[in-house]
């Protein structure tokens, strides 16, 4: 598993924390510095994205209002800032107005030497401490920072875990339809030969052996985008054109249009069909849009794909429209999609739906900084135009 990086370890640190898990996890470091510092109170604050919060406090039962304060004010004054180096473990005195007179910051760091927080020392009269009580307070804060840190860890390896069983369900529900497919590819294929009927079975038999074809290459694209993902490595043969691309997309969606009995048109828009442009998710997003265009389009209807590859600015953009004469959707229906809140639904002829396939559409896109439209008319059809940014 991919642990946190040296480079990345503050924004690490900052992402995979949350405060309400941090907070009051460190109350005994904070009344172990209480009772050797002579203070009257104790903070451990560490950064987040937008303020200060309290991994540890002891001291005489100050208002929360006031300490709520103090981190602010902290928080939001640039006098405070310190340096991000390891040697930046001295006391800095802060004047604060309100229910302390005296406020003395002394910041944790990162291994990396990257600022984590601070721990606050209040009192209300000016504090003096001895070189072993610097000593303890030094010790102290590399112990809180080596807490952080390993809490960080521990919010790493579970987003990994969230991250994985995502890949699961996204891998099960994109082989899912293909093999439905399949299966009713099969099914004819058994009713022929029952009926002794052979003239369509080299037809069913050349469409299941393509659509496993391409259903296996899919299937080894997910896999290794999450491993590229991770290692953040492209190779050369990582790539598409639009003609593999679309021929891919027929291949694997063609037994379940032809057992649906669903005219189908697939068309290349451009003159560039043969200029490659890397994977990342392109047939993912592409597939379960299709998918979602057999699944609500009755028996006899139409589906349309259209692709075009544009370049503006020197960068590429691959275009993908995908309609079909369907059970078409409401403005409600629209909404839920684009603000990943859908639900699962049945389709025309009794296709089972878990609600994930247009909510990984909708995330997938959003990642890749894409951009997706749709025009829907009850008992009409739908139509979905998606932009993605291409390297």
């Amino acid at each position: 598993m991919k642990m946190i990086s040296e480079d990345d370890r503050e924004t690490d640190i900052i992402s995979y924390l949350d405060p309400r898990q941090v907070e009051g996890s460190l109350d005994h470091l904070a009344e172990m510095l209480f009772k050797n510092l002579g203070c009257s109170d104790i903070l451990i604050a560490f950064k987040g994205w937008d303020g200060l919060y309290t991994a540890g406090y002891f001291g005489l039962q100050s208002p929360q209002d006031s300490i709520r304060k103090c981190l602010n004010d902290i928080w939001t004054s640039a006098n405070y800032i310190f340096p991000h180096d390891s040697a930046s473990h001295q006391l800095q005195y802060v004047p604060l107005q309100g229910y302390w007179s005296h406020c003395y910051l002394s910041p944790f760091v990162a291994e990396n030497t990257q600022l984590l927080g601070y721990t606050v020392l209040l009192n209300q009269d000016k504090l003096h401490l001895s070189t072993a009580q610097l000593n303890i307070l030094t010790l102290c804060n590399n112990i809180i920072s080596c807490k952080i840190q390993d809490m960080a860890s521990v919010g790493s390896l579970q987003q990994q875990l969230r991250d994985l069983e995502s890949t699961k369900r996204m891998l099960a529900h994109d082989i899912r339809s293909p093999l439905n497919g399949i299966k009713g590819l099969i099914q004819l294929a058994a009713d022929d030969l029952a009926k002794k009927k052979m003239d369509d079975l080299p037809l069913y038999i050349q469409m299941i052996d393509e659509s496993s074809s391409s259903l296996l290459t899919m299937t080894e694209d997910l896999l290794n985008s999450t491993i590229l993902s991770e290692s953040h490595i492209k190779t050369v043969e990582d790539h598409y054109t639009l003609k593999t691309f679309c021929t891919q997309l027929q291949r694997l969606f063609k037994p379940r249009l032809v057992r649906k009995q669903i005219d189908f048109d697939f068309t290349i828009t451009t003159e560039m069909s043969n200029v490659p442009f890397f994977k990342d998710h392109t047939f993912q997003i592409a597939s379960n849009l299709l998918s979602n265009a057999i699944k609500f389009t009755p028996e006899g209807g139409h589906v349309w794909v259209r692709l075009d590859l544009k370049v503006e600015l020197g960068h590429k953009k691959l275009c993908i429209r995908i309609a079909d004469s369907g059970v078409g959707m409401d403005e409600n229906a629209i909404e839920s999609i684009l603000t990943g809140s859908g639900a699962h639904t049945i389709g025309t002829t009794g296709e089972q739906g878990f609600g994930f396939g247009l909510v990984a559409v909708r995330d997938l896109i959003e990642s890749a900084k894409g951009t997706m439209k749709i025009n829907s008319d009850i008992g009409k059809g739908t139509t979905f135009d998606i932009v993605l940014p291409l390297l």
